[in-house]
């Protein structure tokens, strides 16, 4: 089937969550430099571990810098709240905390 002739380029079963195709940044995006060099620190700080996993007793690779507390919800680009994480565990926190601002997840 041609779903781009239906104006659509997914499939039912592939199409995007809801939301995702109108997401646009709540709070401005760091400037990329800037921000280049706190990726550089935080990582070299954590010893490029994934924070989460390293609570738990896991010592795996970390490839990307998170907020802890999400910009959208005041956080701020400080080392304190910044952490290297594991792209597996960035999906599980962006995707707790997206079910929490929908209101379809609990803090327990």
């Amino acid at each position: 089937m041609d779903y781009a002739s239906l104006g659509r380029s997914r499939c039912e079963v592939h199409k995007p969550e809801p939301g995702w195709n109108d997401y646009k940044p709540e709070v401005p995006l760091p400037s990329s430099s800037k921000w280049e060099r706190i990726r550089r620190r935080i990582f070299r700080r954590d010893k490029y571990k994934c924070q989460p996993c390293k609570r738990r007793g896991i010592l795996s690779a970390g490839q990307e810098v998170d907020h802890i507390v999400p910009r959208s919800q005041g956080g701020r680009d400080t080392d304190e709240n910044l952490q290297t994480i594991c792209r597996q565990c960035h999906r599980e926190k962006t995707h707790a905390e997206s079910q929490q601002k929908r209101g379809g997840g609990s803090k327990s």
